[in-house]
């Protein structure tokens, strides 16, 4: 079964009027880094690369995943659309 997704951040037009702030302020980084870390597998990252359309590193998954924590950090629809993306298609089973 296709799994029909679309990025957090071309579903909707920016913040919303009751949002305290857009995106992912700098000092709630490191939690969902971690959280990123420990539930993206290795075809989630890569899916997640190519859905988003990022240049991740090829090499052991723990090399891409920091690729893609990279990214997220640059830029916060990114950090936003790489949550998204795990919650809805890929997590790690408990």
């Amino acid at each position: 079964m296709a799994v029909s997704w679309q990025p957090l951040s071309s579903r909707g037009t920016g913040a919303q009027p009751e949002a305290l702030c857009e995106g992912v302020p700098d000092h709630l980084h490191a939690r969902p880094l971690q959280w990123i870390e420990r539930n993206v597998t290795p075809v989630g990252v890569t899916v997640l690369g190519l859905q988003l359309r990022l240049p991740l590193k090829v090499g052991p998954h723990w090399e891409t995943v920091r690729d893609l924590q990279r990214h997220c950090t640059a830029d916060d629809e990114v950090f936003l659309d790489v949550l998204d993306g795990i919650l809805r298609f890929d997590q790690v089973p408990e």
